[in-house]
């Protein structure tokens, strides 16, 4: 993965805690990883501030579009953990600025709601091969 940049969203909820960790535990396989977590003003950012990855806090809401077009800047994977009620502006930004994506989610609702979204869109996904979904149910 190198220098790629991942952004990660959710990070601070009861998932997203165990998703860090894990990242943690594996620190010595992703040294060189770069990684931007969405976080809210109000989150207890604690464990991202002492877990030891190169992370880059970047502080919004996932219901705000134009932010999330901006957090998606460079970035080259979404790792999505965040809640159901985000999850379609999530990826609407992640498309429209050609990230590679991997969905991670322990919800099927919405593997299958992200399924149904980039089905309509997929004439213009697979032309650039941009899009990947791995549900973990």
């Amino acid at each position: 993965m190198g220098n790629e940049m991942i952004l990660l969203t959710g990070m601070t909820g009861k998932s997203g805690k165990w998703f860090l960790k894990n990242l943690i535990d594996k620190k010595n396989n992703h040294k060189n990883q770069n990684y931007r977590v969405i976080v809210r003003t109000t989150s207890n950012v604690d464990l991202i501030d002492i877990c030891g990855l190169s992370i880059e806090k970047a502080y919004g809401d996932l219901n705000d579009v134009a932010f999330l077009d901006k957090a998606m800047k460079n970035v080259t994977t979404v790792f999505h953990v965040a809640g159901i009620h985000t999850s379609l502006k999530v990826v609407q930004a992640a498309a429209e600025n050609n990230v590679k994506w991997q969905y991670r989610s322990a919800h099927i609702l919405q593997y299958e709601l992200m399924s149904k979204y980039f089905l309509k869109k997929w004439d213009t996904y697979k032309k650039n091969g941009t899009f990947t979904s791995i549900p973990v149910i």
